[in-house]
């Protein structure tokens, strides 16, 4: 019995060590489900990096080459700040401008005479908006608005001075003290078509008369004291009201004036001292018309033609009372539209 348990358990010994090796099972790899008819494959990948575009802040630049009027690129330089705060661009201001300024950060260009060859400038950027105010015998463009082709009128300043002093002086006592060069003639000219065009011949009823020119005009150069004698001839004609040219800058001349005890017009705002004497300042305002463009020009639309506006202002000595203001008005937006040439005789 103890031979046969002995045989069982060898036999049991020797069928586990010949038993074949047990072979690893090997799953099938999985194959993509295909996707319903007409819709692609999607496979994974890595994630796509966002790339980061630094944008150039935006700028506005003001151009007021040497010569340029001091009194309206201040105007222009105190509307740009105001309008351009509220979307945070800083306005910059220099006396030059070359194709190597003109780069993706420049928004707008606002420019002023004397300046040449704008158009050129424009026709090279034009991602920027111009606007060329009082530079004359400009076309727009695209992207070049202009505010008064034909400059800053000192024929319509020089034409609402006339009107303005004929109907608030007794008698037609009025005059114009002009430089003595071409722009000068034009603006005597048009000072006597304004007067002439509310009064007609303008002939006073007491003396001293004239029998030509009733409208005094008196020329003098801009520079150096030749207005003195040109001041005594319009005194002499007993002028109450006159109009001083713009082309002149004489503190002097001014308060000679006013001592004389003439009311006087002009293109510049007055002194403290010459408040009580002066009746207005007439003035180009290219300001409002940049306030008109201004929602256009940040939209990156150009191209419109404006006429140079003119403001009546400084009228706080009420020597143009109210209803003398309203007629003033009247005949400024005639001006304006065209409906009045200023540098055209009335009839006689």
């Amino acid at each position: 019995m103890r031979k046969l348990l002995l045989w069982a358990c060898l036999l049991m010994i020797l069928a586990a060590c010949t038993s074949p090796a047990a072979t690893p099972t090997h799953l099938p790899e999985a194959s993509p489900t295909p996707p319903p008819d007409g819709l692609p494959f999607i496979t994974a990948s890595a994630p796509v990096q966002p790339t980061t575009t630094i944008l150039q802040p935006s700028r506005i630049l003001l151009v007021a080459p040497s010569g340029a009027d001091a009194d309206i690129n201040a105007s222009l330089q105190s509307t740009l700040t105001e309008l351009a705060k509220p979307a945070g661009i800083p306005v910059e201001s220099r006396s030059s401008l070359a194709t190597s300024d003109l780069d993706g950060s420049v928004r707008l260009v606002v420019v002023l005479p004397p300046f040449s060859g704008l158009s050129d400038l424009a026709s090279q950027a034009p991602q920027i908006q111009f606007v060329a105010v009082g530079i004359s015998g400009l076309s727009t463009a695209a992207n070049l608005t202009v505010i008064g082709n034909t400059g800053f009128v000192p024929d319509q300043q020089a034409f609402l001075a006339g009107y303005i002093a004929a109907i608030m002086t007794p008698d037609w006592r009025v005059g114009v003290l002009a430089v003595d060069s071409p722009d000068g003639q034009l603006v005597g000219s048009a000072f006597e078509n304004g007067a002439r065009f509310f009064c007609g011949l303008c002939k006073p009823m007491f003396p001293p008369y004239y029998l030509n020119q009733e409208i005094a005009h008196a020329a003098a150069a801009a520079d150096g004291q030749a207005w003195k004698a040109a001041a005594d001839l319009l005194i002499a004609r007993s002028v109450q009201t006159v109009y001083i040219d713009p082309g002149f800058h004489s503190a002097e001349l001014l308060q000679y004036f006013a001592d004389a005890k003439l009311d006087l017009l002009g293109g510049t705002a007055p002194s403290e001292a010459l408040t009580p004497q002066w009746v207005a300042t007439i003035r180009p305002d290219p300001s409002s018309a940049l306030r008109q463009l201004w929602n256009d020009l940040l939209a990156g639309k150009g191209g419109q033609q404006l006429a140079m506006p003119l403001l009546v202002t400084d009228t706080q000595s009420g020597l143009l009372s109210a209803a003398r203001l309203r007629l003033v008005q009247e005949t400024l937006d005639d001006l304006a539209n065209g409906s009045i040439n200023p540098d055209s005789l009335p009839s006689q």
